[in-house]
């Protein structure tokens, strides 16, 4: 049985995702892409598969938005015509350094209220939470869950 405590904790964090998710949650696989790309530049489809971390089948979909918005570019490696490379557009680079400055500042205001020292804390706890999740994603309790149902 968990604690009051531990319920606490959970459902704040329930609290503050579902915030996040509100606000950032519609457009943020086009941000996170176009951020990839303004950062790196022209890349394979696999390695901003591998860096957003993301499956291929909806990195596919959101690609073909994104193509769609003229926001990037794919074309096939002339060595390889299985490798797709995929980069910014003029206009998805303009798009890209919007929205990463809206972003920033997003950022800024979500944590004003905590000083230097509870961000440090609060950063340290969330990447001790992260490595654990990581971790749980393997454990036999979350194999079992399906999206809010745990099976008997």
């Amino acid at each position: 049985m968990i604690s009051e405590r531990e319920r606490d904790i959970y459902v704040n964090a329930r609290k503050m995702g579902r915030f996040l998710y509100f606000y950032t949650g519609d457009r943020s696989g086009q941000r996170r892409v176009l951020h990839k790309l303004q950062k790196h530049g022209e890349m394979t489809q696999r390695e901003l598969q591998e860096r957003l971390e993301i499956k291929s089948g909806s990195l596919s979909e959101l690609l073909k938005k994104m193509e769609r918005e003229e926001l990037i570019e794919k074309r096939r490696s002339d060595s390889d015509g299985r490798v797709i490379y995929v980069r910014l557009t003029q206009k998805g680079s303009t798009y890209a350094l919007q929205a990463i400055q809206e972003m920033d500042q997003f950022t800024e205001r979500l944590f004003e209220v905590l000083d230097d020292q509870e961000r440090n804390e609060f950063l340290r706890i969330l990447e001790k939470l992260n490595v654990h999740f990581d971790e749980l994603k393997d454990d036999e309790i979350f194999k079992n869950i399906e999206r809010g149902k745990i099976h008997e």
